[in-house]
């Protein structure tokens, strides 16, 4: 498990160590979701070396048969300066990872990128395309992108969001989030849950009876790990985001904020 002063607690140094932890917690029944770190792209020589690192990832998967999964950001495809390309670029990825027999799970950032995103995601299966595709809680357009997406046939993990949403008040995203997992479990019988929230997790756990068989509950490295291996023990679908690679400030500094946030409201973060 990540020490709280462990340098490497939220991103490991490179694909090897990445690797051996997520070989690691397939011991524990807790499956990878491996992302190489990177994001806002400034050229499209940068993108495309993020979509070279997405590809590697997946071979190195394939290799070491963990049944892990690669998580695309796309900023680091370009989507921010030419959504178009990105598309492509994307799709090259997806087809790289489907020819390695590894599943990929796309990101979703702020909100200047989620309509692009969101149409390429939809392009891309409207070509044939699997994958998952993260929605955010925190936007009031989310109701929906569950519907477009589940209609296109991807499977949708429902997360918070960790950037600047419509909705801001705590309490408030988390009612969003109970409303669009009923929501999203009429319309996808296995679905995922991405949330560090104990009251949330528990309140899925309690009002879906065969969660079991439906839900994979995602938890991110750093944070919640005991959490996770207890839940895994006691027959959930567990997944961890293994993030790796030098380019992981801004990553970490999101964990910061909201690890400082639980602590300005008075709770504790998962264990």
């Amino acid at each position: 498990m990540t020490g709280q002063h462990d340098p490497h607690r939220w991103a490991l140094p490179d694909l090897p160590s990445a690797l051996a932890w997520c070989n690691d917690r397939t011991d524990e029944d807790i499956r990878g979701i491996l992302h190489p770190l990177g994001e806002f792209a400034r050229s499209q020589s940068e993108a495309e070396e993020a979509a070279e690192a997405y590809i590697a990832c997946a071979a190195a998967i394939a290799d070491a048969g963990t049944g892990a999964s690669v998580a695309v950001k796309p900023t680091a495809l370009g989507i921010s300066f030419d959504p178009d390309r990105a598309a492509e670029i994307f799709r090259t990825v997806l087809d790289a990872c489907a020819g390695d027999g590894v599943a990929v799970e796309c990101d979703m950032e702020g909100s200047p990128t989620v309509s692009p995103t969101i149409r390429m995601a939809l392009a891309a299966a409207n070509e044939g395309h699997t994958f998952t595709i993260a929605l955010q809680s925190y936007l009031t357009r989310t109701a929906e992108d569950i519907a477009r997406a589940t209609g296109a046939g991807l499977t949708v993990r429902l997360v918070k969001g960790a950037y600047l949403g419509d909705l801001r008040d705590r309490e408030e995203i988390r009612r969003a989030y109970r409303n669009h997992l009923l929501l999203l479990a009429r319309q996808q019988h296995a679905f995922c849950i991405g949330t560090l929230d104990r009251s949330v997790i528990h309140w899925a756990q309690e009002n879906f009876p065969d969660a079991r068989d439906r839900i994979e509950f995602g938890f991110l490295k750093g944070i919640g790990e005991r959490t996770a291996a207890h839940m895994a023990a006691d027959g959930w679908r567990i997944a961890q985001y293994i993030p790796f690679g030098n380019d992981g400030g801004i990553y970490a500094r999101r964990r910061e904020i909201y690890l400082n946030l639980l602590a300005r409201s008075g709770e504790a973060p998962l264990h």
